[in-house]
């Protein structure tokens, strides 16, 4: 799965999924991809992304819902 499959899943945007994975929160890989300025992407562990969705959380706003 990568980032905004996840970002979906978990109710988070993209830029905040990228963050968990530089803090190992979730799993993932980078593949290399001709097609990103990059020169990759990150491809998630779906049962990892799962088992983060299914995680409650302990302080702050619910994930996927707006404040406004």
């Amino acid at each position: 799965m990568d980032v905004k499959e996840a970002a979906l899943l978990i109710g988070m945007s993209e830029g905040q999924v990228r963050v968990l994975v530089r803090n190992h929160k979730i799993a993932a890989t980078q593949v290399e991809c001709k097609f990103n300025r990059m020169g990759y992407v990150w491809q998630i562990d779906e049962k990892s992304a799962k088992a983060y969705a299914d995680t409650p959380q302990k302080v702050g706003f619910p994930r996927g819902e707006s404040r406004g």
